[in-house]
């Protein structure tokens, strides 16, 4: 009897280790996913910035020659008609609509655990 105890006891012993060391192990893995997740994360809110940055540059050029049309035009506003059909061009809007798909995609998917 105590011979069927002791191996009870060290068959549920061994039980114990083997699901504490497969947790452990899961653990790690999601820790290895977690990061690299972040890490994709990251590098495409950075790709995501690059680009806004170069729409506003490109804005910040139309703009730009905007600003000279008009300074060519205000001395000579009534005189020249190639000049008033410039103005018209002057006044299209420069729109910057951001994309933030990374950023909604990390909301969607409850992603802003990973600790940033």
């Amino acid at each position: 009897m105590k011979k069927q105890f002791r191996y009870a006891l060290g068959e549920i012993l061994i039980v114990i280790v083997g699901i504490s060391i497969a947790f452990s192990v899961n653990k790690c893995a999601d820790a290895q996913k977690n990061k690299a997740q972040k890490k994709q994360y990251l590098e495409n809110i950075k790709h995501d910035v690059e680009i806004h940055r170069q729409i506003l540059e490109k804005n910040l050029n139309s703009i730009g020659n905007k600003i000279k049309t008009l300074n060519e035009m205000l001395p000579k506003l009534n005189s020249d008609s190639v000049l008033n059909r410039k103005l018209f061009s002057v006044f299209s809007l420069t729109e910057f609509h951001p994309k933030d798909i990374t950023y909604q995609t990390m909301i969607n998917s409850g992603d802003f655990k990973l600790n940033f």
